[in-house]
Parts: C-alpha cells; sequence; structure tokens
C-alpha cells in the first residue's frame, strides 16, 4: 500500500483477505497430499468401472489445479501481495466447488449417498470466509445443484431433506463465522490503534516516551546480540521559549509540527525510531550505523530544518528557527547502556548549546556550521 493512508474499513478489508490467504493455503497444504491418496487408494480397487475412472481422472485433474494454486498462494503470502490473493483464493473456490460438485454428483449416482457431499461442501462452506456478495453466489450454485440433483437422480426422500436441512445448516454457519471474525478482527483493530495512541504524541504524531521505551525494549537485545552500533540523537529547538513568546504558541505548535515532520521524513528507515520527549525536544535512535554516517546524519537533520524557513524572533541574531544537536552512540552490551547512551548525549546537547547553538556535537566536539545566537 506503500505510504497511502488507509481507512480503517481498508485495513480490516485487507486482514480479511490475509486471513482468508492464511486459511486457503492450510487447505491446499492438506488436499496437495490427501487427493493422492484418494487416487492411489480408487487405482488399487482393480477392475474398476467407467465411473470410477472419470473420478479418477478428477482427482488428478484436481491434485494439479491445487498444487498450481498452492505455488500461487505460497508467494503471495510470502510477499504479502494482498492485492493478487483475492483473486488467488476466489479462483480457488470456484474449481473447489466445481470439484465438489462433481464428485458428490458421482457419488449420489453410484451408490445414493450423501455422506461425500456433506463432507466435501463443508469445506467449501467454511474456507474461505464468505462476504455478502460471494455468500449469496455460494447460495445460488447451492440452490442450482439441489435443484439438478433432485430432477436428475432418484434419491429418498430422508436424502432429500437430509441434504436441504444440512445445507442450510451449512450456510448459516458460514455467514456467522464470517460476521464472527469479522467481529473479532474490528476489536483487534480497535485494541491495536488505542495501544497505538498511547505511545505516540499527540501534536506531532511521533512517539512518546512510551512507545520509545517499548521500542527500545525490542531493538536493544537484538541490537546486543549481533552486536552493532546504536546512535542516539537528542535534538533540540533553539530558543523555543523566545518564539513562543514572539508569536504564540498556536504559532509554535505549529513549529514544532514541521520540525517534526522533517525530522520523520530523514529518518525514514522503518527502523528508525523518532519520538518527542519534551516541548521542543526530540531524540532520533538509528541503529546499525558507523560513526561518520551518524554524524552525517545528524548534520543532514540540522540542516533541512534550518532550510524549512521558518520565521524565528527579530530579537535573536538568526533570521529562521534552527537545531541544536547531541550525538552519542555505543555499540552495547547491556541493557544499561542506554542510560549512559543518553546522558553522554544530553552532555553533547550541552556542550552544542554553549557552543553558539545551531550545531552538530559529538564526542564533545563541534561539528558543522556554527551559529552565535543571542542567548
Amino acid at each position: 500500500m506503500g505510504n497511502f493512508m488507509l481507512s480503517n474499513a481498508e485495513k480490516l478489508k485487507i486482514r480479511l483477505v490475509r486471513e482468508n490467504l492464511k486459511r486457503v493455503v492450510v487447505l491446499l497444504t492438506i488436499l496437495g497430499f490427501l487427493l493422492p491418496i484418494m487416487a492411489l487408494f480408487l487405482w488399487n480397487l482393480g477392475e474398476y468401472n467407467e465411473v470410477q475412472k472419470t473420478y479418477l481422472s478428477f482427482l488428478i485433474t484436481f491434485e494439479v489445479i491445487t498444487i498450481v494454486f498452492l505455488v500461487l498462494g505460497y508467494y503471495s503470502k510470502r510477499k504479502k501481495d494482498y492485492v493478487i490473493a483475492p483473486l488467488i483464493y476466489r479462483s480457488f473456490w470456484v474449481f473447489s466447488l466445481l470439484f465438489i460438485y462433481a464428485s458428490s454428483y458421482i457419488s449420489m449416482f453410484e451408490n445414493k449417498n450423501i455422506g461425500i457431499y456433506c463432507i466435501l461442501i463443508s469445506v467449501a462452506s467454511l474456507v474461505p470466509l464468505l462476504n455478502i456478495r460471494e455468500f449469496l453466489c455460494f447460495l445460488a450454485a447451492q440452490f442450482l445443484f439441489i435443484c439438478l440433483v433432485f430432477l436428475q437422480l432418484d434419491l429418498s426422500l430422508t436424502n432429500k431433506i437430509s441434504m436441504i436441512l444440512y445445507s442450510g445448516a451449512l450456510l448459516g454457519f458460514s455467514r456467522f463465522l464470517y460476521l464472527q471474525q469479522r467481529k473479532m478482527l474490528k476489536i483487534q483493530q480497535k485494541l491495536q490503534s488505542m495501544a497505538k495512541n498511547a505511545e505516540e504524541d499527540p501534536l506531532t504524531g511521533l512517539l512518546n516516551r512510551r512507545g520509545l521505551d517499548r521500542n527500545l525494549g525490542i531493538l536493544l537485545p537484538y541490537c546486543i546480540r549481533i552486536g552493532c552500533r546504536i546512535g542516539l540523537m537528542i535534538v533540540d529547538v533553539d530558543n523555543f521559549k523566545r518564539y513562543n513568546d514572539s508569536f504564540g504558541h498556536p504559532q509554535g505548535d505549529k513549529c514544532l509540527k514541521m520540525v517534526a515532520a522533517e525530522i520523520k521524513k530523514t529518518a525514514r528507515r522503518s527502523s528508525d525510531l523518532t519520538a518527542r520527549i519534551g516541548g521542543e525536544e526530540f531524540i532520533i535512535l538509528v541503529y546499525d550505523v558507523k560513526e561518520s554516517e551518524l554524524i552525517a546524519f545528524a548534520e543532514k537533520i540540522r540542516t533541512n530544518i534550518e532550510s524549512l524557513n521558518i520565521k524565528h524572533s527579530p530579537m535573536l541574531g538568526t533570521p529562521v528557527v534552527t537545531v541544536s544537536i547531541g550525538v552519542s552512540s555505543v555499540v552495547p552490551t547491556t541493557m544499561q547502556c542506554m542510560s549512559d547512551l543518553y546522558k553522554t548525549a544530553d552532555k553533547s546537547l550541552y556542550t552544542a548549546k554553549k557552543s553558539g547553538r545551531n550545531v552538530v556535537v559529538y564526542k564533545e566536539q563541534v561539528c558543522g556550521k556554527r551559529n552565535q545566537m543571542a542567548e
């Protein structure tokens, strides 16, 4: 879906597609093993009639179709391609119905028994989950098949009634299963949204302290295990109190949003963590970067924010809003390393402020351009 914002309804639709694809792949895997066993069983019966030969050819054909769809379904699931996935599982479902109706008709034609029909149609009813349009198509197909069977085959009254009742019960349960699954996914979606909101800064959309800590709890053990470097940047908007005094808090909030958006835009790797931890203070966490790359990254953020040309207070020695950035890095060995990492970055930020602001400081060394600003 790229970077497009999806509505809750679209997200729910994708989750239902994902669930259906997972169910169909499981079913295809089972059928891939089951159909050859059934075919071998028929083959070893010895003398068999034309009906059994026809059924054996059905099994072999459907096995080939099953393998093709299994490959397509697995590929779509692995690539998380939920655009082509509905076409895959719906096509397989249609082929399954044709096989089920043919198999059931042959079975009822030969021994007047609806047992095979009941077993096979149960699978078609429950896998996949059927939305209202698919459900109505299935209902129409069931109605036509039952009418055909009743007109063409001489079944007992008991079998006819049993077939109608069983089909009706399965259709009802199929619809109930879809609605329950949809309801469960909506509840999960709501809980995930609530959890996300609890970890998100409402003004900027970046992580808050809680979200940062949770993500860090996942990232840090991984970095300890593989021994990769973690870089931390504390970004502070220069003279933000004076900006608020000059332009007012609403404009101050707008300024913070623009700074946060630029930080998020620059730190665009999926593994980069961006958070707002104070009024005008932001944190960026990156991993698996060299020290030189980390300094260049911080300098890019500084220059990009300066290039936004957000008008600052005329009382200061700069016409635009700038930031100071304190940088630190470490190859972590324990969970306690983060505390030292933060303290070092905070000390570097203090040095940046004392060095004239609008600079990047790493290991007490000033990087980038100095811009002497009035205190």
